[in-house]
């Protein structure tokens, strides 16, 4: 009798279990909503160099939820806009952060040299003369990004200062022009106070023709070949800098980036 009854007895438990978890699990999901989100404070990068990417390495935010729940959550890249080091005037930008329609703001600060408002980029590559593999070399000088300023360039100017050891006249900085000499034309000049220095200024000659405008279809706009200058090596590395880079939509100047750039020696090699 008692065995039935304790037979009986854990028949109505299992049973009971079995409604109970049954009806938990039609319940519908409870939905915790978001009230607000903060960064963590120190997990996200303050400084940044220019044109240094996003650093989420360490980033969270604390969630808050309408019933008074918390939570910590890593940042993604999705999640962040706002972020732009191509440019650091002003030193200091804001970005934001959102998680599920809920936005949170953040102050950060690029660095760097002073007042670069201009996205666009100067470099400078070697390239060997094929004609004469060990004493000449070309410098050869780009934009990039010239495709992405809004309203076009219309001019641009720079200053070369150069190592003393290298040889670069005007005249060969005009004639080493690579893009379009019938829509645009550049001028050099000496400086009278420093003779390892020469300021370039390029410009469209009847103000209508941007930059990206005279490139061929053929040929990129994202990275425009401005000049291509034959120099002779020195037997050590030397250097060459762009300075003082402006350029101009037709309304205002944008300041670009400096460049420093060492050219291979002679007896070295590449540097």
């Amino acid at each position: 009798m008692i065995k039935k009854m304790t037979k009986k007895f854990i028949a109505i438990i299992l049973l009971i279990l079995l409604v109970t978890t049954g009806l938990a699990a039609c319940k519908p999901e409870k939905t915790n909503k978001v009230s607000k989100i903060e960064i963590i404070k120190g997990s996200f990068k303050e400084q940044y160099a220019l044109d240094e990417p996003l650093n989420l390495k360490n980033a969270k935010i604390k969630v808050f939820y309408v019933d008074g729940e918390t939570n910590e959550i890593p940042i993604t890249k999705e999640m962040v806009t706002g972020f732009d080091t191509r440019t650091n005037y002003p030193q200091q930008k804001t970005l934001e952060v959102t998680y599920k329609t809920i936005t949170t703001t953040f102050n950060y600060k690029v660095g760097g040299e002073t007042g670069v408002t201009s996205i666009v980029r100067f470099v400078i590559e070697e390239e060997t003369d094929v004609n004469d593999e060990n004493e000449y070399c070309f410098i050869k000088l780009y934009a990039l990004y010239a495709n992405e300023v809004k309203d076009g360039i219309y001019a641009f100017m720079f200053d070369i200062e150069k190592a003393e050891e290298i040889s670069i006249e005007k005249s060969d900085a005009m004639s080493a022009q690579s893009f379009s000499t019938k829509y645009w034309t550049t001028t050099a000049y000496e400086n009278e106070e420093n003779s390892n220095k020469i300021s370039i200024i390029a410009y469209s000659k009847n103000g209508s023709n941007s930059l990206t405008s005279v490139i061929p279809e053929n040929e990129s706009k994202q990275k425009i070949l401005l000049y291509s200058l034959r120099i002779k090596r020195h037997t050590s590395p030397t250097t060459v800098e762009l300075k003082n880079i402006y350029l101009s939509d037709g309304n205002k100047d944008t300041k670009a980036l400096s460049v420093r750039f060492a050219i291979s020696g002679t007896g070295s090699g590449t540097e």
